[in-house]
């Protein structure tokens, strides 16, 4: 045997056992994206809002970081109103 054959032979079952993870991990991999696109959808709402306060001239605003990243990927939205509720109180 050739050495591309023994790779391409490699290949084809490394794509079998890629395809079968990601059938096996699909309802997995679906809550794992959605709790990252939560993170990055509250971190640019975040920024938005900000900027959006800023233009009004209120210099306070919730910082991006670790928690406030957390914070909106677990709870959503609504926990990115939260954040901004209390800075404001």
């Amino acid at each position: 045997m050739k050495m591309e054959e023994i790779w391409g032979g490699c290949a084809i079952v490394l794509v079998c056992i890629l395809v079968l993870a990601i059938l096996f991990f699909k309802n997995k991999l679906e809550i794992i994206m959605g709790f990252f696109m939560r993170g990055i959808l509250g971190a640019v709402v975040i920024y938005g809002v900000n900027q959006l306060l800023l233009f009004f001239g209120i210099s306070q605003g919730v910082g991006i970081n670790p928690l406030t990243l957390l914070t909106s990927a677990i709870l959503g939205i609504p926990g990115v109103c939260v954040l901004f509720a209390l800075i404001f109180i």
